[in-house]
């Protein structure tokens, strides 16, 4: 009976290795999956593990046709800020994708706690004209994509842009009647202060 025991830990440790080191799944996906798997005491729940697994793989495939929030921070061209934006995603989904031109849903939150408006803005041109593209990507050594987004609009004090936390609610294809979003989690922060005159 020890030796059954042990042998269903050892498989349990096989597939928290396999969650764990997905590529697509979200951080909270991989605490969820892996606490399941944790509470497989028994031999009698070893059929668990599969449908453990399964479930992620599910998740995982989900994860993979939209775009995971990585990085988001400011790009300061002659005193503009734009909001700049990385996402992870599958090949496949960036070639699916990368033609088209897209739009974004904005949230800010004041300092203060005071909340705004989300604004609808649309991605900038990466190209030194309008005709796109509007999206970038690069290749990972994983097989995923890194790839960036930037606004079109851009936030100062000449603008009357409030300080505070922007980041990026929604992203569709701007083609898109439904704009059945393209984000699996809402970006980060990029926070915006204005330097004071003394």
């Amino acid at each position: 009976m020890k030796n059954l025991f042990l042998c269903t830990k050892s498989r349990s440790l096989t597939y928290l290795s396999k969650v764990s080191n997905s590529v697509y799944l979200l951080e909270s996906d991989k605490k969820s999956f892996n606490e399941k798997i944790d509470e497989i005491k028994s031999n009698e729940q070893v059929g668990k593990i599969q449908e453990i697994l399964n479930e992620a793989t599910k998740k995982e495939n989900e994860r993979k046709e939209k775009l995971t929030p990585t990085k988001s921070n400011l790009n300061v061209l002659a005193g503009r800020n734009y909001l700049h934006f990385e996402f992870k995603t599958s090949k496949d989904t960036f070639d699916k994708i990368k033609e088209k031109k897209f739009k974004m849903l904005i949230s800010l939150v004041g300092f203060d706690g005071t909340p705004y408006e989300s604004q609808e803005d649309n991605a900038a041109s990466l190209a030194s004209t309008d005709g796109g593209p509007y999206i970038r990507g690069t290749q990972l050594k994983d097989g995923s994509m890194l790839v960036y987004i930037e606004s079109l609009r851009y936030f100062n004090e000449s603008t009357a842009a409030p300080e505070g936390k922007y980041k990026i609610v929604k992203l569709w294809d701007a083609d898109d009647e439904n704009k059945a979003d393209l984000l699996n989690v809402h970006s980060q922060e990029i926070e915006i202060r204005y330097k004071k005159k003394q």
